[in-house]
């Protein structure tokens, strides 16, 4: 029995660390027309270390930007909720702090801890691959007033294991299919 169960053990623990690599934490940033930028993502507490980003509807990676673990600064109508996981997970807000001197322009931008490379796979889709697991597929769309990511473990996938919404706060020509 116990040598039945021993094999049936090391395969759910392989199953979930698989799993747990192919999702390596995710985080989207804010880059505000006022030169602040804010990153949301569901971690309580700020990634550490210099973080890599992709800008939304661009091929590449730029370097490097830092979570200060401080809370944004916010005023007035930007209280409510600018990002927002589908599926009501909480979300958090960090403030950003940029490496290089040269800040990236007003953008929205998306990354995941020990990113390595984004390339382009389709419209609106792209595959980032990460230090440790298997590759993520992203795939953005606008809707209304909105910023639709969506996060898939294969390009083929129908379903997205992970789904989020940014506030834009103005209308944009809807492209989500």
């Amino acid at each position: 029995m116990t040598s039945i169960l021993r094999p049936l053990g090391l395969s759910l623990l392989l199953a979930t660390s698989i799993a747990n690599a192919a999702e390596a934490p995710f985080y989207f940033i804010d880059i505000t027309n006022t030169g602040k930028a804010v990153l949301y993502s569901e971690s309580q507490t700020a990634p550490k270390g210099d973080l890599s980003y992709a800008l939304v509807e661009q091929v590449g990676m730029g370097c490097c930007f830092r979570a200060t673990g401080r809370k944004p600064a916010r005023k007035g109508d930007d209280d409510m909720a600018r990002f927002v996981a589908d599926d009501d997970k909480p979300i958090f807000s960090h403030a950003v702090q940029f490496s290089s001197a040269k800040k990236p322009e007003l953008e929205q931008a998306y990354g995941f801890e020990g990113m390595q490379t984004v390339t382009k796979k389709g419209r609106d889709t792209y595959q980032v691959t990460l230090q440790a697991g298997d590759p993520v597929f992203v795939r953005t769309c606008y809707s209304g007033e909105g910023l639709r990511v969506r996060l898939y473990h294969r390009l083929a996938d129908r379903k997205p294991y992970a789904s989020y919404y940014y506030y834009l706060g103005y209308d944009v020509e809807p492209t989500c299919r």
